[in-house]
């Protein structure tokens, strides 16, 4: 029975911010909600908060924090490292595992004052970008043996025209 090489599924990074103002209402003036909820393979990382969930006084930046302590709470212990929050930006950051499959992330809200932004970026192969790499070297390469070649040929010219030499 011979076993087949598998590809690993590249890295995959989740991220979700909020921007706007917190007003803790929706459009018709209930409380608002606001949602974060990561998946892939059998892993299933759901958080949700209500406004008056929040302490009193709670400006996004507290909403942001909340809301990855929750994410935090709900992932597999094993998978928490991947989580990180940039308290600066108010970014929450998740790394899937390497060769997760079916990464998701699911990011957002009912608060009427608030904005959205998610994103989930591959990160490309090693070996993908040493192929890159190998690319452009060999392309800088061939320019400079190129321009080595004309100012080699404009020299012979020039020393032939110096000595008096007809020059084709």
């Amino acid at each position: 029975m011979a076993l087949e090489e598998v590809e690993p599924h590249p890295l995959s990074i989740a991220s979700a911010a909020y921007g706007g103002s917190l007003t803790g209402l929706t459009v018709d003036g209930t409380t608002a909600t606001y949602a974060l909820s990561l998946s892939y393979d059998s892993v299933f990382a759901p958080a949700s908060l209500s406004f008056t969930s929040l302490p009193p006084g709670t400006g996004l930046p507290g909403l942001d924090q909340a809301l990855f302590s929750t994410l935090q709470g709900s992932l597999p212990t094993a998978a928490r490292d991947n989580l990180s929050f940039d308290a600066g930006t108010g970014t929450i950051f998740f790394s899937f595992p390497q060769g997760a499959s079916s990464p998701t992330i699911d990011f957002g809200t009912t608060d009427k004052g608030l904005t959205t932004t998610v994103s989930l970026t591959t990160v490309p192969e090693p070996g993908t970008l040493e192929l890159v790499a190998i690319g452009l070297t060999s392309a800088a390469a061939c320019a400079r043996r190129q321009l080595r070649r004309e100012a080699s040929t404009v020299h012979e010219k020039g020393a032939a025209l110096s000595r008096g030499t007809k020059v084709h």
